[in-house]
């Protein structure tokens, strides 16, 4: 029974937490995107232009340092830009999260005043104080995965997914495998632990 309502309340606060997201899409898609734009300019790019700095200075003998500048400048550029990417992602990740959650609270409050005194007489007050607390706080936990945990991650592995594709077919198609592979053997665990 308690199982049953459980899943009733966590299909309920996601059907909320959707609506919720419908509302402020316009800044939840910058909010989920910049946070991952940022990362892969300043994880990867940096990355590859000190690998051009290696081939480089292996291919020559000798070479002085202006010669690299270019290279150094770009790296300067591509990290400051990721950085101010990620930057103005979170500001879009905070307003859209402050509009959520505060909906979420008056609707709460909504729900609760709709309530009848046999409700109030059957639940600690401090409980219930709680809960609305809570469900307000996992929309926020909620986005602050999907930005920083899910898109950060996930979304440059399309940009190493071009990268790869310019050296050989085979290393995305490993790569792919992997990651599949791995999707294989976490599943299990996942619905082990549920």
């Amino acid at each position: 029974m308690e199982q049953e309502q459980n899943i009733a309340a966590t299909k309920l606060a996601i059907k909320h937490y959707l609506h919720q997201a419908k509302l402020d899409w316009r800044l939840l898609l910058p909010a989920y995107l910049l946070p991952a734009m940022g990362s892969t300019l300043t994880m990867y790019v940096p990355s590859l232009i000190i690998a051009q700095i290696l081939i480089d200075f292996d291919k020559k003998t000798q070479g002085n340092l202006s010669q690299y500048i270019p290279y150094i400048l770009t790296f300067i550029v591509v990290w400051t830009l990721g950085e101010a990417v990620w930057k103005i992602g979170m500001h879009f990740l905070i307003k859209a999260q402050i509009n959520g959650s505060k909906r979420l609270y008056i609707d709460a409050m909504k729900f609760l005043l709709e309530k009848d005194m046999s409700f109030f007489h059957n639940n600690f007050a401090g409980s219930l104080t709680k809960k609305v607390n809570d469900y307000s706080y996992k929309y926020v936990s909620l986005n602050d995965t999907f930005a920083v945990n899910i898109f950060s991650a996930y979304l440059p592995i399309i940009f190493a997914i071009v990268i790869l594709w310019s050296y050989s077919v085979w290393l995305v198609v490993g790569l792919i495998g992997l990651m599949f592979m791995t999707a294989g053997f976490i599943f299990p665990l996942i619905k082990k632990r549920q």
